[in-house]
């Protein structure tokens, strides 16, 4: 068996093969003028040219086909993460948040910690400051602490409306992380819950996907549409994979029990979940499983016959790669 990465056209017309001989090719991703794919085979991440198939190499290998199955490729930019020391408290970062003579320090953690000078104070959920001399008044910890020592209900800040004199509770800088009432918890995903609401055993849904096109997991988190029924969970209870159509499976493709995957003969039975719900491995089905005519047997399981010889030990004793009869294929 040999896979192809080819691309076409929006309408999908122009069909150009980039890359031949690919074992598995399973989920790919593109950055600028690369491909990646992952081999769900030989347990590698590749890349080439996806213009010309050129410079064609492994760019990760988790050890072999007696390895882990690689399910899903994602690429992160350096460049482009925000979470260096140099960037937790630059303009993209909102400079940590801080305000009002508050200055960003960068921490190893991660997450910037705001610094006020002597004799002044860290009020406002750490990101602002207020000198010592000014008279807090009936001020408490459940309102925001305006410059000039005056107070406003917390729930009054980041409101778009300046209602302290200094402006200081619609700061850009501040707003950007106290976006939740003190009396809520910010999720992962910025929306705010009631504060009774964490750590009580049960997700709580919050609308805040955008429904046309994504998928809300029972934690709250969104996921694309497209990342629904199509084999892979992404959800923590693998709810986008549950209730999904049945499919229908190319030759030589069979499908797994209870997800809508379709994964190909040769996975069956070789001592690896291939399928998320095991149902390639299940001991009912293996131990009336034989293999097809044309394949081969190693390992206790099945080889297709374009293996042998293929340059690559597919066997764990390389018995599919014998020297004296591939040295004769390959004159």
């Amino acid at each position: 068996m040999s896979g192809i990465l080819a691309s076409v056209d929006f309408d999908g017309q122009g069909k150009q093969v980039v890359l031949h001989n690919l074992h598995f090719p399973h989920r790919l991703t593109i950055y600028e003028d690369q491909v990646f794919w992952a081999d769900l085979h030989y347990g590698t991440v590749s890349a080439a040219n996806k213009y010309t198939g050129s410079g064609r190499r492994v760019v990760y290998t988790n050890g072999g086909a007696d390895k882990s199955r690689i399910f899903d490729v994602k690429l992160y930019d350096a460049f482009q993460e925000t979470c260096s020391a140099d960037s937790q408290c630059s303009a993209e970062n909102n400079y940590g948040c801080c305000s009002r003579g508050a200055v960003c320090h960068p921490q190893e953690s991660g997450v910037p910690r705001c610094v006020c000078e002597e004799n002044f104070l860290l009020v406002n959920n750490g990101h602002q400051c207020v000198s010592r001399d000014v008279n807090f008044g009936m001020c408490s910890p459940n309102h925001f602490l305006c410059g000039d020592g005056s107070c406003i209900e917390w729930n009054l800040r980041c409101d778009s409306i300046a209602d302290c004199a200094d402006g200081s509770d619609e700061d850009s800088n501040f707003c950007a992380c106290n976006p939740c009432d003190l009396n809520e918890f910010v999720c992962q995903n910025g929306q705010c819950i009631a504060a009774n609401y964490a750590c009580d055993m049960a997700p709580d849904f919050y609308p805040g996907c955008p429904l046309e096109t994504d998928f809300q997991c029972k934690n709250a988190l969104c996921i694309s549409n497209h990342s629904v029924c199509d084999g892979v969970p992404d959800c923590a209870e693998h709810e986008d994979e549950k209730n999904c159509p049945s499919v229908d499976c190319a030759t030589g493709l069979v499908a797994c029990q209870t997800y809508p995957l379709c994964i190909h003969r040769y996975f069956l039975c070789n001592g690896q979940e291939d399928c998320v719900d095991g149902s390639d491995e299940s001991i009912t089905h293996c131990q009336a499983y034989t293999c097809q005519p044309g394949d081969y047997e190693c390992d206790n399981r099945c080889m297709p016959h374009n293996f042998f010889c293929d340059g690559y030990c597919d066997c764990t004793d390389c018995s599919d790669e014998p020297n004296a009869t591939c040295a004769d294929q390959n004159r």
